[in-house]
């Protein structure tokens, strides 16, 4: 089970960080769709209400896609997905922190955003942040927030860096 954990942790991190991998490798075009895009509808992928309060404020700040209060009103479909995850399972704010056969286990946070074209619901864009769960609920609350900020962060760099 431990070996199992470690090599999620670590396919997780290659994935979710920026790797120094990245140095020099431009980053690619982004669909038309996200680009062209004026509505989009904010989706929120579950388990954190934190996140996606921070999500939908940071949109609004970025202020480049209208919100709108239906997916047939929009354009585009952007989601916010938090997850505490420990070993395989993935966990509910209830189970945060809670031993495990009488033993702890790390937990690792992580957040997605992904961009989703309405008519067809297929997936153009997602990216992915990720961060050892905090010990205190205040710097949950704060990792939770960076972490989101970031994804917004990048999906903003990628749409306002000349196609």
């Amino acid at each position: 089970m431990r070996k199992l954990f470690a090599i999620m942790l670590l396919l997780v991190t290659c994935y979710a960080t920026p790797g120094k991998n990245s140095k020099g490798v431009p980053p690619s075009l982004l669909p038309a769709a996200i680009c062209d895009a004026k509505k989009v509808f904010l989706s929120n992928g579950g388990d954190s209400d934190l996140a996606y309060d921070t999500f939908y404020s940071e949109m609004q700040r970025w202020g480049r896609y209208e919100t709108v209060n239906s997916p047939d009103e929009a354009d585009l479909i952007v989601e916010v997905t938090f997850r505490v995850g420990r070993g395989r399972e993935w966990l509910h704010d209830e189970t945060v922190g809670a031993p495990q056969d009488g033993r702890r286990y790390p937990l690792l946070m992580l957040a997605t955003l992904t961009v989703f074209d309405v008519k067809s619901n297929h997936s153009l864009w997602s990216a992915v942040e990720s961060r050892k769960l905090a010990l205190t609920e205040k710097n949950r609350g704060k990792d939770t927030v960076n972490l989101v900020q970031k994804l917004v962060a990048e999906l903003r760099n990628r749409v306002e860096t000349p196609q």
